[in-house]
């Protein structure tokens, strides 16, 4: 994803039995583990873009919980994902939902995402190109989604795309939303 994302991998969390005194004199949560990254200038959401965006260069510090890493998007990144939930062999790939999550942040902000689709089954160089860009201001989103480009054994001749907000605010207001 380029220069858009930033992961920082934990390594090690505090485990009940570490929590117990005198062994952990730390003020983290047990099954927890503090962190801390660099973010290069610009401005960064975090995964879930809880928060006010942290506008770098700066050393920025945190908690991680269990089950959690620490993710920074810039606004304006736009990622291809799979939908959440189980990933089954019954539907090749070319039948499979497509989700874009949009990170908007703070402010207007333009984007731009690109999503290459093969068989994913073969070492064939035969694939698909598709292409979203959005438009984020005051008044709401605007999202194209180009046709695919190209062509692959398969491929299906129409696709679901759902779209996930990340960071956009209404009239001051946090606003989330999955369109499918």
């Amino acid at each position: 994803f380029g220069d858009g994302v930033i992961v920082r991998p934990i390594s090690k969390f505090i485990s009940p039995q570490a929590s117990m005194p005198p062994f952990n004199d730390s003020s983290v949560a047990v099954n927890s583990s503090a962190f801390s990254v660099w973010l290069p200038s610009g401005c960064w959401l975090s995964w879930n873009a809880s928060g006010a965006p942290v506008c770098g260069p700066v050393r920025h510090s945190g908690v991680a919980h269990l089950g959690e890493i620490p993710l920074f998007v810039r606004p304006g990144t736009v990622l291809p994902m799979w939908p959440p939930g189980r990933r089954t062999v019954d539907k090749p790939p070319a039948m499979r939902t497509r989700l874009w999550t949009l990170f908007i942040g703070g402010g207007a902000t333009n984007g731009t995402g690109v999503d290459h689709e093969d068989d994913g089954e073969t070492l064939a160089l035969a694939s698909t190109k598709t292409t979203l860009r959005f438009a984020a201001g005051a008044k709401g989103v605007e999202v194209n989604i180009s046709r695919p480009i190209g062509s692959y054994a398969g491929m299906s001749r129409s696709k679901t795309h759902a779209v996930q907000l990340r960071g956009f605010q209404l009239g001051g207001r946090a606003v989330s939303c999955c369109v499918g």
